[in-house]
């Protein structure tokens, strides 16, 4: 379902966040303190992404004619679901929740009713194949990890990932 892609990261794509500091004068470090006041060069609009992810998952909502579905999405759309939700601040949830690749967030949501979160970024079924402790992941992930690549684990748009 493409409404339910994750935002479009415009400039940044593909660069670590080590790069865009140095391109773009500490502007991942700003973005990290206070993600939904830094402009991101050619990127979709923060209001205009939060809007496209709660007109699609009420569009979802009243098209399913089954009790129970599964979204498999990205790190960004589950914070901007679970902000509409708890009807929390989008970039408070971003700086504050980890989100790890393959993790599960539960959420009912049922027209009419308020939602309820059952858990966020249930990792236990990844124990098998890890099981030995994992490094720490999320939002704040180390320089190397490219931005909108699959590896970045809160921020993965599915883009093309440039060379170095």
């Amino acid at each position: 379902e493409p409404g339910l892609g994750e935002s479009g990261l415009g400039q940044w794509e593909g660069l670590t966040p080590d790069e865009v500091n140095a391109r773009y004068g500490q502007a991942y470090a700003r973005w990290q303190l206070t993600p939904s006041s830094e402009q991101i060069p050619g990127a979709e609009p923060l209001e205009a992404f939060l809007e496209r992810v709660r007109r699609t998952k009420d569009r979802l909502l009243g098209a399913l004619e089954v009790e129970q579905a599964v979204i498999v999405t990205h790190g960004g759309v589950i914070a901007a679901l679970l902000a509409e939700a708890l009807h929390a601040d989008y970039a408070y949830l971003l700086q504050h929740l980890r989100l790890d690749n393959a993790g599960i967030t539960a959420v009912e949501f049922e027209v009419g009713q308020t939602p309820v979160v059952l858990w966020i970024n249930r990792t236990s079924h990844l124990e098998a194949l890890h099981p030995s402790p994992r490094p720490e992941q999320g939002p704040t992930s180390p320089g190397g990890t490219r931005l909108g690549c699959p590896e970045a684990p809160a921020i993965r748009v599915g883009a093309k990932c440039r060379d170095r």
